[in-house]
């Protein structure tokens, strides 16, 4: 504890004292005063260890009160400050200010500018409603500024040029509204994702454009001049990409050019559906090839309807080829085959290939009938040697050779030979039955037989 009282302090502006002489500083290497370091009223006391001074102002019920002088002595203020003092507060360095905005304060080392600032004075608006109009010239708000409001019920609304401009990006907390006009997005970046719409918000997310009002087929327009249209999905689902014209009167048009229309699938099903309307694949007018199936493999082609009919036209010809069975069949009516008014021959079997050929079957009452008109109709009459049968020898199968008031010729190169294991008639109702009445010199034999 540090006590001096040994000089006498007096008031050096009593004319009835005697001026005193003070003592020096008392100057501590390493600590502050307390309130038990008593001296002379007005002593100073020096910390070293940190550059601080105190002054001894008063001595109360033996408590002394020493104060820290130090920021008043060395605390100095930024550009164009003034120390200020407060009521009831200490004094301070502080900037002189003006609230109304009609002077333009600038301060400098050493100096405050004060000047017009070129604008009438805005008005202060204490209720959620008004204007507040600069006469003339404009409010610059800098230095990453945000214009908002605090608590419920709390509007202020900014009208804006028609073209603001916005130096960086522009964020909303909740919508981004066009109570009129037009709403144009423009961006002039030569890269990847020019313009980026982009929702980031949980599974339940959406991006939805959507048209209100616009009847036009183009009410939606989505068009590149130079570069391709990508739609891609990422969902494992029937409708990863969902294309539905709903009215029940819509239509879905998609043209191409040269390079034409490629729909390829992984091993799905491709399925084109149309109600009761028609399914028209190249029924255009234009001249092309339609090929409709697969050769590989097991690859598999069908075609089926109810009760309409399976109509396969052709200006040219159709050609029914198949390396397995190929057949013609039907459950429900006949099987026509050249059954138009058209004169044109019919070939089956005509190809060069050795193979037989089976017209009919020997099941119940199934029959064979081969008819004609003027012309002729021939059996295994070509070049070649083979035998002709016609009919059967089995139980009571019939054959019946038959003609009008044309003749009935048998003719062989070889032996003639009629064997019946009934009776042989050979009768005539209308002439002469000849037998080897030609000019032939051959013998006639009747009877010759060894049989009795």
């Amino acid at each position: 504890m540090a006590v001096d009282r040994n000089d006498i302090q007096l008031d050096t502006y009593s004319p009835n004292q005697t001026r005193g002489i003070y003592k020096g500083p008392i100057v501590s290497a390493s600590r502050a005063p307390t309130t038990s370091d008593k001296s002379d009223i007005g002593t100073i006391w020096i910390n070293k260890s940190t550059d601080t001074a105190y002054i001894l102002t008063s001595i109360v019920s033996n408590s002394a009160n020493w104060e820290n002088f130090t920021d008043e002595i060395t605390a100095t203020g930024t550009d164009g400050q003034l120390w200020i003092g407060a009521t009831g507060a200490a004094a301070a360095w502080a900037n002189i200010t003006s609230t109304g905005g009609s002077v333009t304060i600038t301060n400098g080392a050493n100096t405050i500018n004060l000047e017009a600032a070129g604008v009438a004075a805005l008005t202060s608006l204490d209720g959620d409603a008004g204007t507040a109009t600069p006469v003339a010239g404009v409010i610059n708000i800098l230095g990453g500024t945000n214009i908002g409001t605090v608590g419920a019920g709390q509007d202020m609304t900014i009208n804006l040029d028609a073209s603001p401009s916005v130096a960086g990006s522009l964020t909303a907390g909740v919508d981004l509204n066009m109570t009129s006009g037009d709403m144009t997005i423009t961006a002039d970046t030569d890269g990847a994702q020019t313009i980026y719409l982009h929702a980031d918000g949980g599974t339940s997310e959406t991006i939805d454009i959507h048209s209100d009002q616009g009847t036009g087929v183009a009410s939606i327009n989505v068009h590149s001049d130079v570069g391709g249209v990508t739609i891609a999905s990422g969902l494992a689902s029937a409708d990863a990409i969902n294309i539905n014209a709903s009215d029940a009167a819509g239509g879905i048009d998609i043209d191409a050019g040269t390079n034409g229309i490629s729909m390829v699938c992984a091993n799905g099903a491709v399925n084109i559906e149309s109600g009761t309307g028609a399914i028209n694949v190249g029924a255009d007018a234009a001249a092309h090839t339609v090929t409709v199936g697969s050769t590989n493999t097991t690859a598999g082609t069908v075609i089926q309807s109810g009760t309409g009919d399976v109509a396969i036209t052709s200006t040219d010809a159709i050609t029914a080829d198949a390396t397995g069975v190929l057949e013609l069949n039907s459950s429900g009516a006949a099987i026509g085959i050249g059954n138009d008014a058209d004169a044109f021959a019919i070939n089956v079997g005509t190809g060069a290939a050795a193979r037989t050929i089976t017209i009919g079957n020997s099941t119940g009452a199934t029959a064979v009938d081969i008819n004609c008109g003027t012309g002729d109709v021939t059996l295994g009459a070509n070049a070649t040697a083979h035998t002709t049968t016609v009919g059967s020898t089995n139980t009571t199968c019939n054959v019946i050779v038959q003609s009008g008031t044309g003749g009935i010729a048998v003719n062989s190169g070889g032996v003639c030979d009629v064997d019946a294991a009934g009776a042989l008639s050979l009768n005539s109702s209308a002439a002469a039955i000849n037998v080897g009445n030609d000019a032939v010199a051959q013998a006639i034999n009747i009877g010759t037989g060894a049989a009795a």
